[in-house]
């Protein structure tokens, strides 16, 4: 949007003066924000620090995210964040602002107003004042860093993120430790540990999904032969890495069940649902397997649809 700024401020004033009403309004506001320097180094900011967490939460939401993985990704996050958190980071974004403001003929960049502290706050200390904008951005400029920093470290560095982590080693790696499967009393780890070599020698898996597939593919009577592979498979995959599927669940009800479907029964609202979701295994059903079965469920569908004839 910066490298588009000239044509943007042109035709935002093009609007404002060519317009009526509310348009012309809310176009002589935006052209005022954009107008000013102080908002065009708060978009360098903001671009500096969201767009490497914009493709943290791209990575994050991928079906086959391991934790291990999520982990190793936030951690390249917060050591890129942690590296622009400086002088020179800072310096190269204040350039490049002071750079489309005079190439603009923008306002220059310049410290907000001062605002008076309550009196129910003010101590009687005197406030700190920056000696210039440059210096009062610098700090901004910090804080927003060190906020997403404290974020990423609350959110993945629990606990719980530790204790799945740990559980995913002893699935995925073969010099694990196993004490943090102390706490499953449905585990037995003698066996498991001798489940897992087993496993591991036939089969070639990098993720908890791409096991569960392993297992499935074979019969039952082979599938008893890794049943603590299995417990501790449903163990990690119960358990959602992101929230991404739950909240493309959400979506997708809300696309489903309209205002004109109020009337659409909780069984049928599930198949379709289920439907939507796996779209990709819907297309690889023969439909006209699906047709049979409906016209030879009763007499009366036979008779009125007649007996299906597959082309040749």
């Amino acid at each position: 949007m910066l490298k588009q700024l000239p044509c943007l401020l042109e035709a935002l004033a093009d609007i404002s003066t060519a317009a009526h009403g509310d348009t012309a309004t809310r176009a002589n506001g935006l052209l005022k924000k954009f107008s000013s320097g102080s908002v065009i180094l708060a978009l360098h900011i903001a671009m500096a620090v969201f767009e490497p967490l914009e493709e943290l939460c791209t990575a994050l939401q991928g079906r086959s995210q391991s934790v291990s993985g999520m982990i190793s990704a936030v951690d390249k996050v917060v050591a890129f964040l942690t590296s622009i958190r400086s002088e020179s980071g800072f310096s190269s974004l204040y350039s490049a602002a002071s750079q489309i403001v005079n190439n603009n003929d923008i306002d220059e960049v310049s410290m907000p107003r001062l605002r008076k502290i309550p009196k129910r706050l003010d101590t009687g200390s005197q406030a700190h004042l920056a000696i210039s904008p440059e210096a009062y951005y610098r700090a901004e400029y910090y804080k927003v860093i060190d906020q997403a920093l404290v974020q990423l470290r609350e959110r993945f560095k629990q606990t719980g993120v530790e204790q799945l982590a740990s559980l995913e080693k002893c699935l995925l790696e073969k010099d694990a430790d196993y004490s943090c499967l102390e706490i499953y009393s449905e585990i037995e780890i003698a066996r498991l540990r001798v489940q897992l070599e087993m496993f591991r020698l036939n089969n070639v898996f990098s993720s908890a999904e791409e096991a569960a597939v392993c297992l499935t593919a074979l019969s039952a009577d082979c599938r008893r032969l890794f049943s603590e592979v299995e417990t501790l498979l449903r163990i990690l995959l119960v358990v959602p890495a992101s929230s991404a599927e739950a909240e493309r669940s959400f979506s997708a009800l809300r696309r489903i069940k309209t205002w004109l479907r109020a009337t659409m029964t909780q069984e049928r609202l599930n198949h379709v649902c289920v439907l939507n979701i796996h779209h990709e295994l819907l297309d690889t059903i023969d439909i006209l397997s699906i047709v049979e079965q409906f016209v030879t469920k009763s007499d009366a569908r036979l008779q009125r649809f007649g007996k299906i004839q597959r082309s040749k």
